[in-house]
C-alpha cells in the first residue's frame, strides 16, 4: 500500500512536471514565434509603406518641380526668341 502511494505520488509529480514543462515551453515558443513574426511583419510593412510613400512623394515632388522649372525655362527661352524676332523684324 505504501508502495502504491509512493508510486502514485511519483507518477503524479513526474507526469505533472513533464506536462507543465512541455506545455510551458510549447506555449512560450508558440507565443514567442507568433509575436516575433507578427511584430516583424507589422514593422516590415509599416516601414516599407512609410519608405515607399515618403520616397514616392519625394520623387514625385522633385520630378514635378524639375518638369515645372524646365517648362518655365523653355517658355522663357521661347518668349525671348519670339521677342528678339519681333524686335529684330520691327527694327528692319
Amino acid at each position: 500500500m505504501l508502495v502504491d502511494v509512493l508510486v502514485g505520488v511519483f507518477v503524479e509529480v513526474f507526469v505533472g512536471v513533464l506536462v507543465e514543462v512541455f506545455v510551458g515551453v510549447l506555449v512560450d515558443v508558440l507565443v514567442g514565434v507568433l509575436v516575433e513574426v507578427f511584430v516583424g511583419v507589422l514593422v516590415d510593412v509599416l516601414v516599407g509603406v512609410f519608405v515607399e510613400v515618403f520616397v514616392g512623394v519625394l520623387v514625385d515632388v522633385w520630378v514635378d518641380v524639375a518638369v515645372g522649372v524646365g517648362v518655365i525655362v523653355i517658355s522663357i527661352s521661347r518668349i525671348r526668341r519670339l521677342m528678339n524676332g519681333l524686335l529684330g523684324s520691327a527694327g528692319s
